[in-house]
């Protein structure tokens, strides 16, 4: 018998991670605030991006979260951003391994 997981199965892990992680949190200065996405790119998996170009001051942490506010995933840091303006990407890698006769 042959077994092998199905090319649905990642697209379905990627389309849920996408749908789930909405906004971030972000640390700058010692401010908590929140900024949304601002580009999302599936062409390798599936980056978010979040973009400042506005805001200065010192970044020391950037969550994705999800609509409940809760973190999927954190990124600690100590950037500073100057006149040029930064962008934060968190890129999602699945490994699924699939385990037959356990």
């Amino acid at each position: 018998m042959s077994t092998e997981l199905q090319p649905i199965a990642i697209s379905s892990m990627i389309d849920f991670l996408d749908a789930n992680t909405v906004k971030a949190k972000v640390i700058i200065d010692g401010n908590t605030y929140e900024k949304e996405i601002s580009h999302v790119s599936r062409t390798y998996g599936l980056r978010k991006y979040v973009k400042f170009t506005t805001e200065r001051g010192t970044v020391t942490r950037v969550a994705l979260i999800d609509s409940h506010g809760r973190e999927w995933y954190v990124k600690t840091m100590n950037y500073t951003i100057g006149s040029q303006g930064y962008v934060v990407a968190f890129p999602f890698e699945l490994e699924i391994i699939s385990k037959v006769g356990v």
